[in-house]
């Protein structure tokens, strides 16, 4: 984006987790991270005439962390058009995957990152106490964060559950 537009612009913003997660997305100093790309966000929210934001979380996100007022940040929730977005797989590409990645029984499946501020921990202690573990298993799509491994182990462990495969 440019720093000095010529004409007015719209800014979404999906998110601000770089700047309140940077510990899981710095590779070192997370600190002088969040300073280098603070004076990005700031140029790019402040400069832009409205900006569009996914959720009430983000709104309050760019108004507490970088200063936007409210009443430039308008909220549209996103979605799908289930009858355009609809699965249809060949037929024999379940069963492949499900071989694949060893899901021969009935599986709940989370897709998303593996990091803190998703606690799998809470995932992990609600599929025990709904009864679901033993004929059901859940499946991660996605990568553990390694500072997160341990949280996650020990609540399959404190629950009495087992975890295979890459978990």
């Amino acid at each position: 984006m440019p720093i000095l537009p010529a004409c007015p612009r719209i800014v979404t913003c999906h998110d601000l987790i770089p700047l309140l997660f940077i510990e899981f997305y710095a590779r070192r100093r997370p600190h002088l991270a969040r300073l280098r790309r603070l004076p990005q966000e700031l140029v790019r929210y402040h400069g832009a005439r409205r900006i569009v934001v996914v959720s009430e979380t983000t709104r309050h996100d760019l108004h507490r962390l970088l200063g936007v007022p409210e009443a430039n940040i308008d909220v549209a929730l996103l979605g799908i058009d289930a009858a355009t977005f609809q699965s249809h797989p060949e037929p024999e590409e379940k069963p492949a995957l499900e071989r694949e990645y060893q899901l021969d029984r009935t599986y709940v499946l989370y897709v998303g990152s593996g990091d803190p501020r998703k606690n799998l921990p809470f995932l992990v202690e609600a599929f025990a106490a709904n009864g679901l573990a033993g004929p059901t298993v859940v499946a991660l799509a996605g990568a553990l964060h390694a500072g997160h491994r341990p949280a996650v182990e020990d609540a399959i462990h404190w629950c009495g559950l087992r975890g295979e495969g890459d978990v």
